[in-house]
Parts: C-alpha cells; sequence; structure tokens
C-alpha cells in the first residue's frame, strides 16, 4: 500500500466536505422526528373523567413540533465537524509522517548495514593479501636460501672432488710413475730383463690387463726395429701411446671427438675392474 501524502489545503477541504455531510445528516434526522411528532397519537380510553383532561394535555404536548435549530447551531454544528474532521486528518497525516520516518530509519539501518559488509569484506580481502604477499616472500627466502644452500654444496663438492682427484694422481704419480722412472733411469740399456721389469710394472698398475699389453707391445715392437735404444725413448713411447689411447686413435672412432647423439638424456658407461682408473679417467 502506497500511503497519500496530504497537504493543509487537501485536509481543509475534507473537513469542510464532511462538515457538509453532517449538516445534511443532522438535517434529515430534524425533519424524521418532525413528522414523527406531528402524526396523531392513539389515545387510550379512560374510565373516569378526571383521566381524560390529563390524556389530552400529554397528546397536546406530544403533537407540539421541535424547534428548528438556528443557524448558530448549525455553525456551530459545522465548526465542531471541521474540526473533528481537522483532527482526524492531522492524526492520519502524523501517522504517515511516522511510518514515513520509520521507513527512512530501517533504510538508513540497512545501508549502514552494507556499509559495514563492504568494509568487512576489505578488510578480509586486504588480509588474504597481505597474508599471500607474506607467503610467496618467505617462499622466496625459502628458495634463495636453498639455492645458497646447494651453492655451498656444489662448492664443497667441487672442492672435494679436485682433493679427491689430485690423491688419485699423486697416488698414481707415487707408484706407477715413480716405479717406472726408478726403471727407466740411471742410463740402462733396453734390453729383455728391463722388458721383463715394464711387464711386471704395467701389470700391477691400476692401467688394466688390455692397456698394459697394448703398451708392452708397442715398446717391444720398436726395440726389435731398434728404434728405442734409451730409456728416454721408451718413456716418450710410452706416453705417445697413451695419448693416442685415450684419443680414441686407431678405433672405429679415431679422429672424432667424443660427442654424445642427438637423444636426451644420454648416458655414458665407463667399466673396468676394481682399481683399473675409471674414476681418474673420467675424471
Amino acid at each position: 500500500m502506497i500511503p497519500l501524502a496530504l497537504t493543509a489545503n487537501d485536509a481543509v477541504g475534507i473537513a469542510v466536505v464532511a462538515a457538509l455531510v453532517l449538516l445534511v445528516v443532522v438535517a434529515g434526522l430534524r425533519v424524521l422526528r418532525k413528522k414523527k411528532a406531528e402524526a396523531p397519537a392513539p389515545v387510550k380510553p379512560v374510565a373516569k373523567a378526571q383521566g381524560t383532561a390529563k390524556s389530552i394535555s400529554t397528546a397536546t404536548r406530544t403533537a407540539t413540533p421541535a424547534p428548528t435549530p438556528t443557524a448558530a447551531e448549525t455553525a456551530a454544528t459545522a465548526a465542531r465537524a471541521a474540526k473533528l474532521a481537522a483532527e482526524a486528518a492531522a492524526a492520519k497525516a502524523r501517522e504517515e509522517a511516522d511510518e514515513e520516518a520509520k521507513k527512512a530509519a530501517y533504510r538508513a539501518k540497512k545501508e549502514a548495514e552494507r556499509l559495514e559488509k563492504e568494509q568487512k569484506q576489505r578488510e578480509r580481502e586486504e588480509a588474504e593479501q597481505h597474508a599471500r604477499e607474506e607467503a610467496a616472500r618467505a617462499a622466496a627466502e625459502a628458495e634463495a636460501a636453498r639455492q645458497a644452500e646447494l651453492a655451498a654444496q656444489r662448492q664443497k663438492a667441487a672442492a672435494e672432488a679436485g682433493k679427491t682427484l689430485a690423491a688419485g694422481l699423486e697416488k698414481t704419480r707415487g707408484g706407477f710413475m715413480s716405479r717406472l722412472n726408478a726403471l727407466l733411469g740411471g742410463g740402462k740399456a733396453i734390453d729383455d730383463s728391463v722388458l721383463a721389469d715394464l711387464e711386471e710394472v704395467l701389470f700391477t698398475a691400476d692401467i688394466g690387463v688390455k692397456t698394459a699389453t697394448r703398451l708392452l707391445e708397442t715398446v717391444r715392437e720398436k726395440v726389435r726395429a731398434k728404434a728405442l735404444s734409451d730409456p728416454g725413448k721408451v718413456k716418450a713411447a710410452l706416453r705417445a701411446e697413451i695419448a693416442r689411447i685415450l684419443a680414441l686413435d686407431g678405433a672405429p672412432e679415431a679422429g672424432r671427438p667424443f660427442a654424445p647423439g642427438e637423444a636426451r638424456p644420454w648416458v655414458v658407461m665407463v667399466v673396468g675392474v676394481n682399481g683399473s682408473g675409471k674414476t681418474t679417467t673420467v675424471g
């Protein structure tokens, strides 16, 4: 239902209409009473003479018409009706004003609740965003720390690998090379006894049987061909043969560097008996 807002002029007009209606009703009631008064009243028979005069007197008084209201009384009645109408209109206007004020208060309350809800939503979103940023920062710091730790571990492993390789090479230098230098030093002539000692040195070294056999056959062939006459040349021949073996000289892949295929990942397998120099070769 939509309430009607009444102005002061509307209230006055309603009051005047109500007063006129009230006047018409009052006039109708007056006319009706007058007609009833003019009608002859029934007379009851009496037994005694003394009651006859009294009955006639009563009938005369009943037949007397009621006095007609004066203009002042009519105006007063109209004024009272107008006042009542005005008061009713004012009361209705107050009720409508109160209802409108209640509605305005309700709308204001709902608006305040909406604003408060939006504020809480913004605060919650800001808190969640802050938590995400903190989590991302913590993750970045943890990743940086992990990378730093990995770098330190790689540096440590590289240092230890260098030490291990140096230690392995030192073992080779102090074992195989020292025995070879002792055998081929001192200007000894190259004969069968020197070759027998060389065979023992090669086969007890960490180079493998096949490699030792190949080195020994190379030296023997050159000794038979009179190409090696002193220990220095024997060491040079051994060094050249070892370099050729490491360079895959004489193999199907000779002349080409080690190059893996296009497929990834690829694996290089280094095989050999214990102590044959696999780790040293890979290093």
